[in-house]
């Protein structure tokens, strides 16, 4: 499949996961590298003999070599040999999973770290890693664990035959860069063809609609290259490049308070269904509030607030939490603390403790607090600011409360989530604050067992209405016998903001008549906008630019038809309900790939 955009240097992180020591590679590769070669990049950089079958796998789908592909099996996937890395790979820090030797289930993630214009020489070169590869066919993870410990201490738990493996010899913290790089040259030629042809599938896919240049994609849509397929080239997103010393306050709050949790270690006595809630004064919502640690591998606490808690936690009483990572996602607007390794923090993570002015914890394993944030609309996990702290504070204060509660108390019934396996529960262990209490006063607050309302969440939902004013200023426009297509879709990745990444939004407003130029979409990336507000902005912007609303307005959604149904009641201009836009479908399809 050839590219859409000139290759670009990606710099990419290649780790292996679930190790109980750090073993990863940064690399540099060309952006238009197939997933074929990715796997020999992966081989050489990591240490593997290449044994084994893999696979690659990028949000649904799966990659495998076109040899081992099935064409009856709906599950073996696309051939990784027509994939380019840069089609799944689009902004830093997005991820894919690579997984090698399906017995011994070795999963790797793959990152891109950063991208900069094509340097031929720098390509195929290792710049830093750490940790040797584990040692073929041993049993995976666990395998590796023994090795690495026989190898440290000589003791044989009779695990494997360690001597004829060579275990002696192993050394679980050798990493050789000459050696990596020596192996990656061998790669450089076979790959590396400055003669590619570039196609612009989109504009070809589009042509029908509307036949236009170069020139007017600027027009099309502001703020994009349709030629690169996205949005245009940005500086990484610095999440506390603005702190300040408000911000500095309230970070040392929520560290202390973390210090403060980790200590208690609430995992001990509660499983990460083990969930209590805790009414939220201003919204009168819930927020609920679990704990995970006890399975002994991820240590954290989460915060999950908003109508998205009611979903999420309802599906899981359920049993029908979704399985897809991209859905699961949708459903989360949290923010939570996980206590890890200094190993596994991010740059921005180190930089938080020195600009917060927060001491570094002492030696000692999983001391290190690492905070992400949560939304629907991000796609991805991101570094909260100082804005989304104050419940992540209250139910670590309150966990405290209602550890302390459980470990004194001699029945535990109130302590229950209410009701059977499969069903919503009747009644949760809540936290409410009495009227003219201060929240910040954690003994203020009164614990009990509380009848659950699931529907609250969907009563709170305020459905967009436009302004009376706006509403009046379109239907004072004059009329012109047109009928126009209005809809909405989301793009498929996110793109990054000031707020950190969000999956924007684009609305088009198109007449059906012929067109001398393509519509302009309106692009939105504020994470609190719906689509419903983002259809009627878009509506209004094009009424205005020509100063006359239509006859007729097409839309293929309820929530659209009611959002422009108060514009029919005070003019002339009809919403018509479709099954399918006539000019609009092909556009929107495609616009939601990118």
């Amino acid at each position: 499949m050839s590219s859409i955009s000139e290759p670009k240097s990606y710099l990419i992180r290649i780790e292996l996961l679930r190790t109980h020591r750090p073993i990863w590679r940064e690399v540099w590769v060309p952006s238009d590298l197939t997933l074929d070669m990715l796997h020999d990049v992966i081989q050489e950089a990591m240490g593997w003999d290449d044994d084994h079958m893999h696979a690659f796998e990028f949000k649904k789908q799966r990659f495998q070599s076109v040899e081992f592909i099935d064409g009856l099996d709906d599950d073996a996937g696309k051939p990784e040999e027509l994939v380019e890395l840069s089609e799944l790979l689009k902004r830093a820090r997005q991820k894919l999973t690579y997984t090698y030797d399906f017995g011994d289930n070795w999963q790797h993630s793959v990152t891109l770290k950063k991208q900069v214009s094509l340097n031929l020489e720098q390509l195929f070169t290792c710049i830093e890693g750490e940790g040797a590869c584990p040692m073929e066919d041993c049993g995976g993870v666990y395998g590796h664990e023994r090795i690495c410990a026989f190898a440290k201490t000589g003791v044989d738990d009779g695990y494997l035959p360690y001597e004829e493996w060579g275990v002696a010899e192993y050394e679980p913290d050798a990493f050789d860069i000459d050696a990596v790089n020596k192996l990656l040259a061998g790669l450089r030629d076979d790959v590396c063809d400055e003669d590619a042809d570039f196609d612009l599938d989109l504009d070809a896919a589009m042509g029908e609609m509307w036949d236009f240049g170069d020139e007017d994609r600027s027009e099309f849509l502001p703020g994009f290259n349709i030629a690169d397929d996205g949005l245009d080239d940005e500086e990484p997103i610095e999440p506390y490049a603005n702190f300040e010393d408000a911000d500095g306050v309230r970070f040392r709050e929520v560290f202390e308070q973390g210090e403060s949790l980790r200590a208690l270690e609430p995992w001990k006595d509660l499983w990460d269904r083990d969930v209590f809630c805790i009414k939220d004064p201003e919204s009168g919502l819930l927020d609920f509030v679990s704990v995970l640690g006890r399975g002994g591998e991820v240590f954290a606490l989460h915060v999950h607030r908003g109508v998205e808690a009611y979903k999420l936690w309802g599906l899981t009483f359920l049993g029908q939490m979704p399985q897809d990572p991209e859905e699961y996602l949708s459903c989360l607007r949290m923010v939570e603390v996980e206590f890890v390794n200094k190993a596994q923090l991010e740059e921005e993570d180190l930089k938080l403790y020195a600009q917060s002015s927060y001491p570094r914890p002492s030696r000692g394993r999983l001391r290190w607090a690492r905070f992400r944030r949560y939304h629907p609309r991000a796609g991805a996990p991101w570094f909260p600011s100082s804005e989304d702290l104050p419940g992540l504070i209250r139910g670590m204060r309150l966990c405290e409360r209602y550890i302390g509660l459980l470990r004194s108390a001699k029945d535990d019934a109130q302590f229950m989530v209410g009701g059977r396996d499969g069903e919503l529960p009747m009644t949760m262990p809540c936290f409410t604050l009495p009227e003219g209490k201060e929240a910040e006063d954690v003994d203020a607050w009164q614990f009990s067992q509380q009848l659950m309302d699931w529907d609250a969440a969907e009563a709170a939902k305020v459905p967009f209405v436009p302004s009376e004013f706006e509403v009046q200023r379109i239907a004072n426009l004059p009329e012109v016998q047109e009928a126009w297509e209005i809809g909405a879709v989301y793009l498929s990745n996110p793109i990054g903001t000031d707020d950190g990444p969000v999956i924007p939004i684009l609305a088009v407003t198109a007449p059906l008549a012929e067109m001398e130029t393509p519509p302009t979409p309106h692009f939105v990336t504020d994470k609190e906008v719906t689509p419903a507000q983002a259809v009627w902005d878009c509506f209004v912007a094009e009424a205005l630019r020509r100063g006359e609303r239509p006859s007729e307005v097409h839309v293929t959604t309820p929530v659209a038809q009611r959002t422009l149904q108060p514009l029919s009641a005070v003019s002339s201009t009809e919403v018509v309900l479709q099954v399918e836009f006539q000019q609009l479908h092909e556009l929107l399809r495609m616009l939601s790939m990118v």
